[in-house]
């Protein structure tokens, strides 16, 4: 596994556990559809939540949530309208759980309707 799957991989895992204190569900994780994978589909109350996890070690290039670029916010649209099809009674919601490595501990940024779906 290279390092920036781990470092992937171990975002993750940090964002399940956030998630879950702040008295989420988990419905998936790396939910993979035809076009795509979601990080984590979890439950807010009755809103379903695509999460896209972004983590990173050091911010010389940037903080991780701008990782996000407009084709990913597109391809999370499109994860959400497939989702939607799925939970037609929900509402739909694109959040990024951004996670800084390079703090001790790591720093958590969870921005709410990160991307308009």
């Amino acid at each position: 596994m290279t390092d920036t799957k781990i470092i992937g991989h171990r975002g993750e895992e940090l964002a399940k556990d956030y998630l879950l204190r702040q008295g989420w569900d988990l419905i998936k994780t790396n939910y993979r559809l035809p076009f795509g994978e979601v990080d984590i589909l979890a439950k807010d109350g009755d809103t379903i939540v695509v999460v896209e996890v972004k983590a990173k070690t050091n911010l010389r290039f940037g903080l991780p949530q701008e990782e996000v670029t407009i084709q990913k916010q597109a391809k999370l649209k499109k994860l959400a309208n497939k989702i939607s099809q799925d939970f037609p009674e929900r509402l739909i919601r694109i959040d990024v759980l951004a996670i800084d490595y390079s703090q001790k501990p790591p720093k958590i940024d969870h921005i709410i309707n990160a991307v308009e779906a």
